[in-house]
């Protein structure tokens, strides 16, 4: 049983997002096609034992997913029709391109944005609405309703999963970017725990998978960049007794070189598409940092004038942040808090960031509103390590 047990498993991790995109694509009705696929999986660990391990696992789990929802459909002739068809094919050849469709219909204006990168979490990377809950530090109650509103109102609105014209396509494309990365961060953002290392990795396959049936898509190929010159510093987070370690005190040797090289090439393939944008900013404000493991020096100039180029496009918290943090690396404290202070309150009230590069700009200029702004920070961070690393250099 452990042998059957772990290819399933092996199924779940591999291919689940592939067959659900898969059976979702041709009923247009994705928790149906979960309650499908849920079954096939209780019934892998029925049959397998007594038949053996299929040599094609995920086909026979798309077969029988398909024979279950042919039961569903029963009386409607022509889903049953689509069904039986699946449901004869040896392989399903065509699941590994239906996860860009299932990602567009995930960001369709019908869906909530709060809703997008959860979805892609679940229906995409095949996490339960636990593990979601525990990356996006929700009740998993509240979570499972809003996921179950979000598909319903797909299946609902007739939202197609499919990939549209290029004039929609194009207007729907920066809504998948943005929960991809939304999926990357969630993994990223919760420390180098195994579960969150995968679910960042995962993220990434699904912006090659962009890349891949998308190549002249300058932004995606920036996000692409974005995402892997982060992922190759996860080792590098924790010193050897398991400590947080921010950027500038990490040893580039520890970086991963081939994984950071792979990021230099999507960058470098999105610039020569000569369409510049907010990813492709961000990951040359990546680049730089990266290139660190070759000079031994960071620009902090370049990362500046990046920063500045990135605000201009992006009136986000986090673009003006991220500029406020440059300025405080090059010794410019008060311009750093005249910047923080210039941003609406509201905007950052919750914004982990924040508050602790506001922390970071009173250092020396008001050692009360920096210990202020540090506890915010501290109360506001999910990373235990991180917690304690703002903690101890805020504590004196």
């Amino acid at each position: 049983m452990n042998g059957v047990g772990e290819a399933a498993e092996a199924a779940a991790r591999d291919a689940y997002g592939r067959l659900l995109a898969f059976l979702s694509r041709r009923t247009g009705d994705i928790a149906a096609a979960e309650d499908a696929l849920s079954e096939a999986f209780v019934a892998a660990l029925s049959s397998w034992p007594r038949d053996g391990v299929p040599q094609e696992p995920a086909a026979w789990l798309a077969s029988a997913a398909a024979r279950k929802l042919i039961d569903a459909h029963r009386g409607r002739k022509r889903e049953a029709a689509v069904l039986e068809e699946l449901a004869s094919r040896s392989t399903p050849a065509e699941t590994a391109d239906d996860r860009l469709p299932m990602m567009l219909a995930l960001t369709h204006e019908a869906v909530a944005p709060e809703a997008r990168s959860p979805l892609m979490l679940q229906c995409v990377l095949g996490l339960s609405v636990e593990q979601i809950a525990g990356l996006l530090l929700l009740p998993a109650g509240t979570l499972g309703r809003r996921l179950s509103r979000a598909k319903r109102k797909i299946r609902d609105a007739g939202v197609p999963i499919t990939v549209p014209g290029d004039e929609v396509l194009v207007g729907r494309l920066p809504a998948v970017l943005d929960a991809v990365y939304g999926a990357f961060t969630a993994g990223w953002d919760r420390g180098t725990d195994a579960e969150a290392v995968a679910t960042a990795a995962e993220a990434i396959q699904l912006g090659e998978t962009v890349c891949r049936v998308l190549p002249d898509d300058a932004e995606a190929w920036g996000l692409l960049a974005l995402m892997r010159y982060a992922h190759a510093r996860r080792a590098a987070r924790r010193d050897a007794a398991g400590r947080f370690v921010p950027l500038e005190g990490q040893d580039p040797a520890a970086w991963d070189g081939a994984l950071t090289d792979a990021a230099d090439g999507a960058l470098r393939r999105a610039a020569s598409l000569r369409r510049p944008g907010p990813y492709q900013t961000r990951a040359a404000i990546q680049s730089v940092h990266a290139d660190r493991r070759r000079t031994g020096t960071t620009r902090w100039d370049v990362i500046l004038s990046l920063y500045e180029t990135l605000a201009a496009a992006d009136r986000s918290a986090g673009a003006a942040v991220g500029r406020a943090a440059t300025l405080v690396r090059m010794g410019r404290n008060a311009e750093a808090v005249a910047a923080l202070d210039a941003l609406e309150p509201d905007a950052v009230r919750g914004h982990q960031p924040y508050w602790a590069v506001r922390a970071e700009a009173l250092r020396g200029l008001d050692g009360g509103a920096a210990r202020e702004a540090a506890e915010r920070a501290v109360g506001l961070t999910a990373d235990p390590g991180v917690r304690a690393y703002l903690a101890g250099r805020f504590a004196s």
